[in-house]
């Protein structure tokens, strides 16, 4: 159990499970919402139990606070609709556990069923913890900067039911990219065949491309000869263009002047 509090500074008290085979950090979208977080897009898929993938769009940046302590904490977190379904899969007695009084458990109301709104992965879980554990007879109770943490498997038949929660979380961004680059670079050898200007380029790229002192090449680009009758009287029409340019020219010096100053800079 932490702390967090929203955009007006009201406080929120949310319950958290800490998995130590998650990949990253994980919170509702209901929280986010609720808590008016600000959302940051981003494109990854998460793989969890079975190999199920979620489309991840947002994270955000959330701060928590013990509830035992002054402990305070920031991270990054994954926007998901859901972590898990509630937890425990059902309520039971406290009572039939036998915790040390002197204990302070993050979490009090560990035994009640109540929703997951984040749950903290392998880069925050092990600075978490604290020196000092407790067994009570299949449970592990853990010392951490949250208060006690309490785990570990109910074996009397009362609190055994055929529901089970698992959570193990992997980002697939990394493999997904990793792909998408071999799929880019991926050398794809085709028999297309050249066509005579195709092959007449690639003839004079070979036998004109050279390279200067600098190391710079030097590239020549090679004309077709065969275009006169695609060009049609264009010719004519560009003379009388620049015929009639360099008269105006000579009627008007200050536009020449103009003229030749922006084609200089140009």
């Amino acid at each position: 159990m932490v702390k967090v509090n929203d955009t007006e500074h009201n406080s929120h008290q949310i319950r958290v499970l800490l998995d130590s085979a998650s990949q990253s950090n994980f919170v509702s979208g209901g929280l986010c919402d609720k808590l008016k977080l600000k959302k940051t897009p981003v494109a990854m898929n998460v793989i969890g139990i079975g190999q199920g993938t979620i489309n991840i769009s947002h994270k955000v940046m959330l701060t928590f606070y013990s509830c035992c302590n002054n402990y305070k904490g920031t991270i990054s977190c994954l926007v998901v609709p859901q972590i898990s379904s509630a937890l425990p899969t059902h309520t039971f007695n406290r009572n039939a556990i036998e915790i040390p009084p002197n204990i302070k458990l993050s979490d009090p109301s560990f035994n009640e069923l109540r929703p997951i709104d984040v749950l903290l992965g392998a880069g925050i879980f092990w600075s978490l913890l604290s020196v000092g554990q407790v067994k009570v007879n299949q449970l592990i109770l853990q010392k951490s900067k949250l208060g006690w943490l309490i785990s570990g498997e109910l074996v009397n038949q009362r609190f055994i039911n055929d529901q089970t929660r698992a959570s193990f979380l992997s980002l697939n961004e990394l493999n997904h990219k990793l792909e998408r680059f071999w799929q880019v670079e991926e050398f794809t050898s085709n028999n297309h065949i050249l066509t005579n200007d195709e092959e007449y380029c690639e003839d004079y790229f070979r036998k004109t491309t050279t390279r200067d002192e600098a190391g710079k090449f030097i590239v020549k680009i090679p004309f077709k000869t065969s275009v006169h009758s695609e060009l049609g009287n264009s010719y004519d029409v560009a003379l009388a263009r620049l015929k009639n340019l360099e008269r105006r020219f000579e009627t008007n010096p200050v536009f020449k002047e103009n003229y030749i100053k922006f084609m200089q800079e140009y």
